[in-house]
């Protein structure tokens, strides 16, 4: 009997800040967007809005997204757009 190697404990979702001076503040995510994590991208994304004038979000090395995620991320999405208008 072979034995099982152990899992790989799942990625949580960690965020990096980066501004720059024309007013973008980019959000560099890391991990995965799921029911668990996805507030915390939604609190960032609201505690950037006011302060700048576009909000970006790299998400080139989020190796997960769940449904629950998927729609925080556009829920956040959203907003931006609502307070543009």
């Amino acid at each position: 009997m072979a034995a099982n190697p152990l899992p790989t404990p799942p990625r949580t979702l960690t965020i990096d800040f980066v501004g720059s001076a024309d007013g973008t503040a980019t959000l560099v995510c890391h991990g995965r967007i799921t029911t668990a994590t996805s507030g915390l991208f939604k609190s960032e994304v609201k505690r950037l809005v006011p302060e700048h004038r576009y909000v970006l979000a790299d998400l080139s090395d989020v190796d997960f997204v769940d449904s629950a995620g998927l729609g925080d991320v556009v829920a956040a999405y959203l907003s931006c757009q609502i307070r543009r208008v």
